[in-house]
């Protein structure tokens, strides 16, 4: 089952409003995927000066089996 919070979708894309937008599946869903072989595809935009920090993009852990993935990116200064 897929959940979302606040996620939007336009032109063919899902918006995340940068905060607490997020879709969440089912904790089955992502345990077979940590068992097997998936696919993540993201196309990201970002503003090109930014004054908050970026982070997660995909994250999933299984706590049974103590095995997880975290995709994400950050801003650095300079």
């Amino acid at each position: 089952a897929l959940t979302n919070h606040g996620v939007t979708f336009a032109e063919g894309a899902a918006v995340f409003d940068g905060r607490g937008a997020h879709i969440e599946l089912a904790p089955n869903p992502v345990k077979d995927a940590l068992n097997g072989d998936f696919t993540v595809a993201l196309w990201v935009h970002t503003e090109a000066e930014l004054t908050d920090t970026l982070g997660d993009l995909v994250s999933a852990f299984d706590p049974d089996t103590r095995r997880g993935l975290n995709f994400g990116f950050m801003n650095y200064h300079g």
